[in-house]
């Protein structure tokens, strides 16, 4: 049976600021669980296989409507960030070596009283495996990102201190995490796409997401903000916005 709204955020809200995330997997095709539609895993796996294209009317409206603007999903955002702003898309894969702990930021260890500031939705492909360190949002680590992936790395040998839970999740038909960004992960198997949602303050400080200048894209990102979703995007030449988009990959 499937929780009330208000009983599914109250669960998925508890489980973020003690665990670090929040799971939900999708169930096999046909079983009851599916009479809702299609899971997010599976409907990444078709907007992947479609092109991935981000960058468009359509993509803009395919992660929001299965973000921010889904019942389930923006009702537990709001219930932590009041008034989020979307503010990054990338794309990862188990390319990222299993040696670490992956993790979007490192809780400030001067703050003890650092409350989450940045939400992670990820929708990973059927066939996914992986690992969260469940309460490592709760602590510091020295990390840093050589490889230039654009997020952060620590030895997963550092994830063996008291208070951390090794939880390994196997997603053999895919399905969504939404997760503290400062909770460590590891991808075991996979790919999944990440799109961050902050504070005010938190996103103000992070660069803007690159769209090509078009009067189609212009249009799409007005009329979402319009109806209330809060965005953080600037507008480029074509050629520019698509170089960025192949280094983020």
């Amino acid at each position: 049976m499937a929780l009330a709204p208000s009983l599914l955020t109250a669960d998925a809200k508890l489980s973020i600021e003690r665990a670090g995330f929040y799971l939900i997997k999708d169930e096999e095709t046909g079983d009851a669980g599916q009479r809702r539609g299609v899971g997010k895993g599976r409907r990444f796996a078709r907007f992947y296989d479609a092109g991935y294209r981000t960058k468009t009317p359509e993509g803009l409206d395919f992660v929001i409507q299965n973000t921010i603007g889904d019942p389930d999903i923006g009702g537990i955002i709001k219930s932590i960030i009041k008034h989020p702003r979307w503010g990054y898309l990338r794309f990862y894969s188990d390319i990222l070596s299993s040696d670490y702990a992956w993790f979007f930021h490192i809780r400030d260890r001067k703050n003890d009283h650092e409350a989450i500031h940045t939400l992670q939705v990820q929708f990973w492909m059927p066939g996914s495996r992986a690992i969260f360190y469940a309460g490592s949002q709760l602590q510091s680590f020295e990390a840093g990102d050589p490889e230039k992936w654009g997020i952060l790395r620590a030895p997963v040998l550092h994830m063996e201190r008291n208070g951390i839970v090794k939880t390994v999740e196997d997603m053999p038909n895919g399905g969504y995490t939404i997760i503290d960004s400062r909770l460590g992960w590891t991808c075991d198997k996979g790919k999944f796409m990440n799109i961050g949602f902050g504070t005010e303050d938190e996103v103000r400080s992070w660069d803007k997401m690159p769209l090509p200048d078009t009067v189609t894209l212009k249009a799409k990102v007005a009329e979402l903000e319009a109806h209330g979703f809060r965005t953080n995007f600037t507008f480029e030449q074509y050629q520019q916005s698509l170089d960025k988009e192949k280094e983020a990959k």
